[in-house]
Formats: C-alpha cells, structure tokens, sequence
C-alpha cells in the first residue's frame, strides 16, 4: 500500500511554536505609519513588504534564503532582543527590525533614527545591514 504524504519544508531552528515567526525590517515613515521593507517567513521564503497603519498594501515573494543562513539570523535577531530589550528613537524616517510570532502572542520592534550612530542601535544596525544582504543571495 502506497500513501502520499506532503512533508512542509522548513529551517531546523523553526519548530511547531515558531511556524508563524516573521522576521520584517525597513524604514517606517512615522507621519503617515508608511512602512516599506522586506520580511521573511518561516519557511525563509523573502518577500518585498509596503504597509500602512500595519495593512499591506504590497507583498511580493522575492524568492528564498538558504535554510542555515536564516536559522543564524533567526538566532542573531533573538540574541539581540535579548540583550537590548527597548531600542525606540524614532526620527521622520527611521530604521526598524521586528520579530513577530502571533502564535506566542510576540511583537518585538527595535526602531531607530538613521542619522544617528547611537551605542544601543549598534547591533540592530548591523542585523539590519545583514538582513539587507540577503535580498542580493535569494534563491
């Protein structure tokens, strides 16, 4: 006897609790609650992102990030939020990343003015840089 079954592909770091993890970063416009940026899913699938008032207005998937190279920023984003626990310095315009899991009731947002350089941002800055990298090696 022969059955089918679909076997969901995805990183090893995502487990049953985190199937619904989204990782977004960008910039926000505060004036108008305009976000543009990119997020990926738990399955590593990057998709270009616009919102406003946290309604999309455009989601566009870009393709997919190589399994390891997700479960480190995962990781890397994680150990951020850990070790800065509140980062909001808004400007006009600021830099943000988020880590959200509606499952586990989870939004966490490092928000900064990306004119300033400050101590608090520095890793959340380099997550944002490492992030922005990816759009160049999706699959």
């Amino acid at each position: 006897m022969l059955s089918c079954s679909s076997k969901i592909s995805r990183p090893e770091c995502i487990n049953e609790d985190l199937e619904d993890l989204l990782i977004r970063w960008g910039k926000l416009i505060l004036e108008n609650r305009y976000l543009e940026g990119y997020e990926i899913d738990s399955k590593a699938n990057l998709y270009e992102v616009k919102l406003q008032n946290q309604n999309y207005l455009l989601k566009v998937k870009k393709g997919k990030i190589d399994f390891a190279t997700y479960c480190g920023l995962v990781s890397n984003i994680r150990n951020e939020f850990l070790n800065v626990q509140a980062l909001h310095s808004p400007g006009d315009t600021s830099h943000f990343v988020e880590y959200i899991n509606n499952s586990l009731n989870t939004y966490l947002r490092a928000l900064w003015n990306p004119k300033f350089q400050t101590v608090l941002s520095k890793g959340f800055r380099e997550i944002y840089d490492s992030l922005s990298m990816q759009i160049n090696y999706i699959k």
